[in-house]
């Protein structure tokens, strides 16, 4: 079959009328679980779930893990929540969040509610209620930053609904590619979800690619069969992101425990020079011939060369050398630390004269001629 061919039989497939059961308000509300809701700006559907889960009263690590937020004073109950399930992945003025789902905190419970289309004409009722939820609020989302948030803007300016963000939004994205940066190859929230022991079942579940069609069939035909799917596929995001929020909170002792979590850690505290666990981190427990302990201690040693503190980057770097014991980086860095630094030159010129063969020995030009002036300079 021809390009044009298959062009053809898709332009046929989506014009042809669907023979779906059209079904009524009160048998779609029955079917899918869900509550009737109707204001002075319109009607629509509203789901809820209820979850008794451990939480604590202030997030006290999240921060740490987003230098926008170091240093904020956060309650979890001021946080939302939030995932939307949308008609396309734009973020133009044609892109329908048809269904919002948002989670909080409630009686020591953590409460997941649903807003669904029960018509095209649904979003402004909707909107008018979900501004008592996010009011003043938090929001915790995944990717949000880049869609959900903008998009949450955009119809609420298309439907004259005032608000500004007061507060700073978590995205949980840039976290988990933060902490989980050593453990995972993909960073999209299914296989976070998995990592976690989010329990998600593939047979009710929907991939979101499929979705903005369910929404066509379901609102166009009646069709209501996989819209049961989205509606469990976006409490199940919901819930994902209050399970992450719960790791990064409760399971901190793995920071100083989980290798790979701690290099991931202590690489963004770097780069953002905000420091937590580099502060009182035991290099001791990394003197072990391994390329994650090594990168540990990469970054432990620039942690304290920033700090100043040379006799202290002394002792890590003589002690890794004992273990990494042709390293140029660590010979390159005590050469360093006793020429420039502590002033001690017989041994900077011990540990020149050592990188200068391990050099010559692999071809290394530019670290060669770097030694050899060291040398040079001492003898002269």
């Amino acid at each position: 079959m021809s390009d044009l061919d298959k062009f053809k039989k898709i332009i046929k497939s989506s014009s042809t009328k669907k023979s779906f059961k059209k079904y009524s308000k009160r048998e779609i509300i029955s079917k899918l679980s869900l509550k009737y809701n109707k204001n002075d700006k319109g009607e629509y559907f509203t789901k809820k779930y209820t979850y008794n889960q451990k939480y604590p009263e202030k997030l006290k690590y999240t921060q740490k893990l987003d230098k926008k937020l170091y240093g904020s004073e956060i309650s979890i109950r001021d946080l939302i929540f939030f995932d939307l399930e949308t008609t396309s992945l734009s973020l133009g003025a044609g892109n329908y969040p048809f269904l919002i789902g948002i989670g909080f905190l409630k009686n020591k419970k953590f409460v997941i509610k649903q807003f669904l289309y029960s018509e095209m004409g649904s979003e402004n009722a909707i909107i008018d209620e979900l501004k008592s939820y996010i009011k003043d609020k938090v929001f915790v989302t995944y990717n949000g930053k880049c869609f959900d948030i903008p998009l949450l803007k955009n119809r609420l300016l298309i439907n004259s609904t005032k608000y500004s963000a007061k507060k700073k939004s978590i995205d949980l994205l840039y976290i988990m590619r933060r902490l989980f940066k050593y453990k995972l190859k993909k960073f999209d929230l299914q296989t976070v979800s998995a990592y976690l022991n989010t329990a998600r079942d593939k047979y009710i579940d929907i991939h979101g690619s499929e979705i903005p069609k369910v929404f066509k069939d379901y609102i166009h035909f009646g069709e209501i069969k996989d819209m049961k799917k989205v509606l469990y596929h976006n409490e199940r995001d919901i819930f994902s992101l209050f399970k992450m929020l719960k790791f990064i909170e409760f399971e901190h002792n793995s920071y100083s425990s989980d290798k790979k979590l701690i290099l991931g850690i202590i690489e963004y505290e770097l780069l953002s020079n905000k420091y937590f666990l580099l502060k009182n981190i035991n290099h001791d427990k990394f003197l072990k011939k391994d390329n994650i302990n090594y990168k540990i201690l990469k970054n432990i040693i620039i942690y304290y060369k920033r700090q100043k503190k040379w006799e202290k980057v002394e002792n890590i770097i003589l002690k890794s050398l004992k273990v990494f014991t042709q390293n140029l980086f660590l010979i390159k860095e005590i050469t360093k630390v006793y020429y420039l630094r502590l002033k001690k030159y017989k041994k900077a010129v011990i540990y020149a004269t050592t990188g200068y063969k391990i050099a010559s020995k692999y071809g290394l030009n530019n670290e060669k001629k770097y030694y050899l002036k060291i040398i040079n300079r001492y003898k002269s």
